[in-house]
């Protein structure tokens, strides 16, 4: 499994492209987060009730999910907890999700639920996205790569490939 950073922000028809892409058999699941702050949103409740029909799990209060990984890490005094919802990724959620944005980074939580991300059926990141900080990254076997490469074309030119992440030598 190989980590490849999105460089420029996934919008337009490049965004449509992803979400078809996946929902063609790379992916069986999205997933948002809300930070539990206490913000009360019409609009996320509106969302999240879309695509509640949808839902395949809701994890409350967690410190964890696909866009915050960090496992292990002593939280922080204060730090927030989010709600995270799991849902189905299939023809329905992902027009709900083209309707709702037409760029990745609109994932955010001051209208939005926040970091959408598409993950395999068992759960592990497809593509993991940080809206509030502009970031996005794709985790893709060499298979993966190769059939996303092939769907899209010119997402050879808007990925690359990042240092591998590991134990330094002294």
């Amino acid at each position: 499994m190989r980590e490849y950073e999105i460089l420029p922000e996934l919008r337009f028809d490049l965004y449509q492209k992803v979400l078809d892409f996946a929902c063609a058999g790379a992916c069986a699941l999205g997933a948002l987060a809300v930070p539990n702050d206490g913000a009360d949103n019409h609009n996320v409740e509106e969302i999240l009730g879309s695509l509640k029909p949808f839902m395949v799990v809701e994890e409350h209060d967690q410190l964890y999910w696909p866009a915050n990984p960090h496992r292990g890490h002593v939280p922080l005094p204060g730090q927030v907890t989010a709600s995270v919802y799991y849902f189905t990724l299939n023809a329905d959620t992902v027009a709900l999700l083209k309707d709702e944005v037409d760029r990745l980074y609109d994932w955010e939580s001051e209208w939005r639920p926040e970091d959408l991300s598409l993950l395999r059926e068992d759960k592990s990141p497809w593509l993991v996205s940080i809206s509030h900080e502009r970031m996005a990254w794709f985790h893709l076997t060499e298979i993966e790569h190769a059939n996303l490469l092939a769907a899209i074309p010119e997402m050879a030119e808007l990925i690359r490939r990042t240092p591998r992440q590991g134990p330094t030598k002294a």
